[in-house]
């Protein structure tokens, strides 16, 4: 069994290569035990967000059971301290607004959404 072509978790992939994750990868530190790549964690939680997934328990068990989320985290199984970590210490201040503005005009210049109209649901 294989990911149909078309697969949204491919477009995000090709957008996210042409992101700059510099404030991201600033977060970390080079001492220590060597933990999940933060780009991969990033992408699983906005692959996540995309379908509809906000809760950590349920995307750690799309990371084991779901081929585009195995795709992206190339086999490997982050559990949910992990993603607690990463979301909860990693992805505040400005990195989640940095990602979201780059997401937004690359998806635009892919033509894949418009930006005419901004909707504010308090979210």
């Amino acid at each position: 069994m294989s990911l149909p072509d078309d697969d949204p978790v491919f477009t995000l992939k090709k957008v996210m290569e042409e992101f700059d994750f510099s404030g991201l990868l600033a977060c970390y530190s080079d001492k220590g035990r060597t933990g999940y790549n933060p780009i991969m964690l990033y992408s699983v939680v906005a692959y996540a967000n995309m379908r509809g997934v906000r809760a950590v328990d349920r995307i750690v068990d799309l990371c084991q059971r779901d081929l585009a989320f195995i795709w992206l985290t190339k086999g490997q199984k982050p559990q949910r301290d992990a993603f607690y970590d990463f979301k909860g210490k990693k992805l505040t201040g400005e990195i989640p607004d940095e990602r979201n503005y780059q997401f937004m005009r690359r998806l635009q210049k892919e033509g894949l959404i418009t930006l005419k109209e901004l909707c504010i649901d308090g979210t």
